[in-house]
């Protein structure tokens, strides 16, 4: 048979023997954890951010103290991306006698393309949200700039040459705040009707902005083409130039939760190290015999390679399966928290899952397992051998390499890595030292008691070291 075919045949085996049950189950809660807290934090960060866009009252604005070419709304339209044009510049507006500065604010149909407008059709009416803009002709006024006036809805201003007729209060736009200062309020027009207030000239102080949405994958292509071609006075604008302390937020956010999933990995982890290598021990003799009848020890690296890696992409699947199960289940409470329903979920925490699953088998079971090739066939006849056993410090050292990888593909931050694998180090070295205190400590008072209570303390003492080793897990289990 062939090497994938003996591995198949003995993972089998040993499944239903219950001999790796340990082991796959400890992966699979790995994933489960990894792949719910992924997927969740990524579906609560899709509605955080849509919602922090609304400042921009889009996902990605181009800004220019120049008309912008119509060529980029084609751009935008051929790449699947809604488009909306705006404009603003301060001027005076007129009402009878009296006159004010105010920020006109000129937009398109279509704006505001996040978030929504807020008025009312009369200075002490209900406050409504409003799904249009201003028709041409018309005008929405913010109440500061109707009470400098002293003109209410229905009245008539003069913007420049042009007569526009209030009919809306403004109360709220999404990017009212877009400046840093708000000194004139603002006066919502038509951005069909700045060619008629003939305000517009060569030296004009006037904004331009063409404000896009759509996936992320589409505005982030338009981006990368459009950019090389422009100008001095032309740059692109996203959530992350406008509120940057938001998007920290959530990535902060989402390094914690992964700090915690990683936590679960790391207890996970030192599951499968155990199991991994009492697994090892037992299949000893079992090599020792298949070398009897001519495996290499070639053949056996194969067996044994092909088996973690049927084991690990079983164990992921039943994770990220779990996982996504567990998330939806976390989802349905936060949308009640939240007040709205979350984006469904990615696939990318479930590949990310399975992909830490993998380096975690691989990390902390391979060195053990490998060591398999090293089995004499001399052990079929000498079963006093000592058990073949891979080098402690190597299996340490590659155990700490995978966990440290996968924290650094986590959190990304060299600080908080350095505090993270130092806070983990400082956890296991007290705990492993409490661990071997107590199993000295216990063998002390094994004259004690009943025989089943003599027998316990003293196989304690026998297997010190790996006694130890369970109460730091035990212990870093509660501790977490």
């Amino acid at each position: 048979m062939s090497s994938l075919g003996l591995a198949l045949r003995g993972l089998l085996r040993d499944l239903r023997s219950g001999d790796l049950l340990v082991l796959l189950g400890a992966l699979a809660v790995a994933g489960a954890a990894m792949t719910a807290v992924g997927a969740f934090t990524d579906r609560v960060g899709q509605v955080v951010l849509n919602r922090a866009s609304e400042v921009l009252a889009a996902d990605l604005v181009l800004r220019s103290n120049r008309p912008i070419p119509d060529a980029y709304d084609r751009a935008a339209a051929e790449g699947g991306l809604r488009s909306a044009r705006g404009a603003s510049f301060p001027t005076v507006v007129v009402a009878g006698d009296a006159s004010a500065l105010a920020e006109v604010e000129a937009v398109s149909a279509g704006y505001p393309l996040r978030g929504h407008l807020e008025g009312a059709r009369s200075l002490d009416g209900p406050v409504e949200r409003l799904d249009k803009v201003p028709a041409p002709g018309e005008a929405w006024g913010d109440p500061r700039l109707l009470a400098r006036l002293g003109a209410r809805p229905g009245d008539r201003l003069q913007v420049g040459e042009a007569f526009l007729e209030i009919t809306h209060t403004i109360e709220s736009r999404p990017d009212q705040a877009w400046d840093f200062a708000d000194f004139a309020p603002t006066l919502l027009i038509n951005i069909g009707d700045v060619e008629a207030t003939n305000l517009v000239q060569p030296g004009s102080r006037v904004g331009y902005r063409l404000m896009l949405t759509g996936e992320a994958d589409a505005l982030a292509r338009f981006r990368a083409r459009s950019e090389p071609a422009l100008g001095v006075s032309e740059s692109f604008r996203d959530l992350t130039d406008a509120r940057p302390e938001i998007r920290s937020s959530v990535d902060r956010a989402q390094r914690f939760l992964g700090l915690a999933a990683m936590v679960a990995a790391l207890l996970a982890a030192v599951a499968v190290a155990v199991a991994a290598n009492q697994q090892a021990r037992r299949q000893q003799d079992t090599v020792a015999l298949m070398k009897c009848f001519g495996a290499s020890r070639r053949q056996i690296v194969e067996i044994v390679v092909w088996q973690l890696l049927a084991l690990g992409i079983l164990a992921a699947l039943i994770g990220v399966l779990v996982g996504y199960v567990a998330q939806a289940g976390l989802a349905g409470l936060a949308e009640e928290f939240l007040g709205t329903r979350l984006p469904p979920p990615g696939l990318t925490a479930g590949l990310v899952s399975a992909v830490s699953g993998i380096i975690l088998l691989a990390g902390f079971a391979a060195a053990p397992q490998l060591s398999l090739a090293r089995v004499p066939p001399i052990r079929v006849l000498h079963q006093d051998l000592p058990p073949s056993s891979p080098a402690r410090w190597v299996w340490i050292a590659v155990s700490a390499a995978a966990f440290v990888g996968l924290l650094w593909w986590q959190i990304r931050d060299p600080r908080l890595l350095t505090l993270v694998v130092a806070g983990l180090a400082g956890t296991l070295a007290a705990l492993g030292a409490a661990g071997w205190l107590l199993v000295k400590a216990a063998g002390t008072i094994r004259g004690a008691g009943s025989a089943a209570w003599r027998y316990g303390i003293a196989s304690l003492g026998r297997r010190g070291r790996d006694s130890a080793i369970q109460l730091a897990a035990f212990g870093l289990g509660l501790m977490v």
